[in-house]
């Protein structure tokens, strides 16, 4: 727990197994805060992961199963894997209508989120009355990914369940990310700011991959560009697909190449693979966005995806050189 004072930082920890419960009775109407971690002010983590953590209570509001921030929260290069919200039914009378928010985090202020990994996390509320789960993987109000995986995530409740990866109600400026296989939906969003979506893959999430984004008279999503979505939104405008990722596997999620792709690790990793199909989402990203970190050959187009521009991006076809001899 870290209360008052300055800003913290932690970087290169692990937070494994952690497990924070109401006991009881006791916790009936109460509010629960950070199965793995509480921080009042203002965290940065870095290199930082949190896994199989565990919030817990009877009728109870709970936020953050792996990491509550009462403020803002920057993280880099940090995974959340298999963190919990559990909501424990009671036959007490009282508490209201509980609420289970963020199963991998909960931020109040704004969430910044670089290089991450989000999986296998929930959010759970008791079934035996009127209650509600938001966000199995990410609860937040302005948030802010870059670079992201977000697999298999999912919120459980009696009512209403709402965003299996994530869900928001500030601003969205989501770039290179992967939202795939969550329950419920892939990303919710109930707020009115400003959306801004590029270069990412929504694909096989229960329900929509996307809900609530604003869209125009003609149902376009104007802040959702270069994207393939397996609902088919956008289809055929602002460069968005919906076709075959071609994912080498359902755990990192890296796209097939014919001439490279990681198959060992997330972001970093020694083995490379040649497979005998090729992604169509490989160069298939906003032709504005940089692309320089991806190895070569990267076809000077970045990959749509969260490894796109960066050292982990399935390498492109090689270009060919015509020769003209006279």
């Amino acid at each position: 727990m870290i209360e008052g004072g300055k800003p913290a930082r932690i970087v290169d920890s692990l937070f494994v197994g952690n497990w924070c419960r109401g006991r009881g009775y006791s916790s009936v109407g109460d509010s629960l805060y950070g199965g793995g971690l509480y921080a009042s002010v203002p965290l940065t983590l870095v290199r930082t992961h949190f896994i199989s953590n565990t919030l817990s209570g009877s009728l109870a509001w709970m936020y953050g199963g792996g990491v509550y921030a009462a403020s803002s929260l920057v993280a880099d290069e940090c995974r959340w894997i298999g963190n919990r919200l559990v909501g424990e039914d009671s036959v007490q009378r009282g508490g209201g209508s509980p609420s289970s928010q963020g199963g991998a985090v909960y931020a109040g202020g704004e969430m910044r989120m670089r290089r991450g990994i989000v999986a296998r996390n929930s959010a759970t509320s008791t079934r035996l009355r009127v209650s509600s789960a938001l966000g199995g993987g990410l609860r937040g109000n302005s948030i802010t990914l870059e670079n992201v995986l977000l697999n298999a995530n999912g919120p459980f409740a009696s009512n209403q369940t709402a965003g299996g990866a994530i869900y928001g109600t500030g601003t969205f400026v989501f770039t290179n990310i992967t939202v795939a296989q969550n329950a419920t939906s892939g990303v919710h969003y109930a707020g009115s700011g400003s959306v801004s979506i590029r270069n990412a893959i929504f694909w096989s999430n229960a329900g929509q991959d996307l809900v609530g984004i604003p869209t125009n008279e003609a149902g376009i999503m104007t802040g959702v560009w270069y994207c393939a979505i397996s609902g088919g939104g956008n289809y055929g405008v602002n460069g968005c697909l919906n076709v075959d990722p071609c994912f080498a596997d359902t755990n990192t999620f890296h796209l097939k190449s014919r001439v490279g792709t990681l198959t060992e690790g997330y972001f970093s990793g020694s083995l490379w693979e040649k497979f005998s199909v090729h992604s169509p989402l490989i160069d298939a990203g906003d032709p504005a966005t940089p692309y320089d970190e991806e190895p070569a050959p990267n076809g000077r187009r970045v990959n749509l995806g969260a490894y796109g521009n960066t050292p982990a991006a399935s390498k492109s076809l090689a270009k060919g050189t015509l020769l003209i001899l006279r």
